[in-house]
């Protein structure tokens, strides 16, 4: 499978990689938690990039991207840990909008309107604010609802920059049921788990860079701890396991953009394998910082709670490696190199 990225999407995540990192600094989320507010204020500026309407179609006036480009935003949100919804705004609810052709859709491109998602493996509304609307999957029915109309109770989380709140009633207009409702809810939970995985890239990628800096800074002995065969080991893991996370994620990404009979498999195993990475990358990184690791002061405290947020989103890893069971027991699947590894010799009849 070619994992090559087009110049649009590098551009893109290029422009989005050089705004997020001067935007979303650690000092800055920091602020943010001592204000008790998770408002990066940059959610206007976000629309002028055409972050927010990435996959809405041109059409509409998006960018009419797919799903292989929006991993690299969501890697790059991750990896400054951004509070921003974006995964649940322009990852799952603007496309799904869109395939509805509802005026949602072109709303959200064009920053008119919000739509963050409510869903069975994502209960919580995440940043709900007064003006949004809600995107709710629920049983055999997908309705929206303006957050005027929605009671909610807030709920803690573990990430002080989730604020989310439980939906306890809505007045809410039906948009889609039965088959047709049932099936824009796995196309919701498949983006959702797969652009969460992206992010859980982004995030072990940024804990693992904090520890490479810290390491080479803090000196035990007159020499940096850095130089510690023990040191070297759990870096060169953590590192290891997420650079063989990553074309797990990339697969997915463009099986569920080319609508792949295996995409909700390939999504599954992108979902555990990204957060086995990002766990791994945590507890690594508090070993290498050592005690200072377990407190706030470290910079680290807001990936790592990130991580522990996001790896039970979306369906938590139980979820997904009983996804993997069902596909790897059943004979009916095809599985195997014979059907993973096709050559030109094979498929000629050779």
């Amino acid at each position: 499978m070619d994992f090559n990225f087009s110049q649009d999407e590098l551009d893109l995540r290029d422009g989005a990689r050089e705004y997020l990192r001067d935007r979303c600094t650690p000092e800055v989320l920091r602020k943010l938690v001592e204000k008790n507010s998770a408002d990066l204020g940059s959610w206007s500026e976000m629309i002028e990039m055409g972050l927010v309407g990435f996959l809405v179609p041109e059409s509409a006036g998006g960018l009419g991207m797919c799903n292989t480009g929006f991993v690299l935003l969501a890697e790059e949100a991750g990896y400054v840990a951004s509070p921003e919804p974006l995964i649940d705004v322009a990852g799952v609810a603007a496309p799904i909008l869109a395939l509805l052709g509802i005026d949602s859709a072109a709303e959200i491109a064009g920053g008119t309107s919000r739509v963050v998602t409510a869903h069975s493996l994502n209960p919580y509304v995440n940043q709900l604010q007064p003006t949004d609307k809600v995107l709710q999957f629920k049983d055999d029915a997908v309705s929206l609802s303006d957050a005027s109309d929605i009671e909610v109770d807030a709920a803690e989380s573990i990430d002080p920059l989730r604020r989310l709140s439980k939906i306890v009633s809505a007045k809410s207009i039906p948009i889609a049921s039965g088959d047709e409702a049932r099936h824009l809810a796995a196309k919701a939970a498949s983006k959702g788990a797969l652009f969460t995985a992206a992010e859980l890239l982004g995030l072990a990628a940024a804990m693992i860079d904090m520890s490479k800096n810290y390491v080479v800074e803090r000196k035990q002995f007159g020499v940096a701890i850095g130089t510690f065969q023990a040191v070297k080991h759990h870096l060169s893991t953590a590192f290891t396991k997420l650079e063989f996370a990553r074309p797990v994620v990339y697969r997915a990404a463009a099986t569920l953009s080319d609508d792949d009979e295996h995409a909700a498999l390939h999504v599954a195993h992108a979902k555990i394998a990204a957060g086995d990475a990002a766990i791994n990358a945590a507890e690594a990184a508090i070993q290498v910082h050592g005690g200072i690791g377990y407190t706030f002061e470290a910079d680290l405290h807001l990936f790592m709670k990130r991580v522990w947020a996001l790896t039970g989103l979306w369906g938590d890893r139980n979820y997904h490696i009983n996804k993997v069971d069902r596909a790897v027991f059943d004979r009916r699947s095809k599985l195997g190199p014979a059907t993973t590894f096709q050559s030109a010799g094979n498929a000629e009849g050779h």
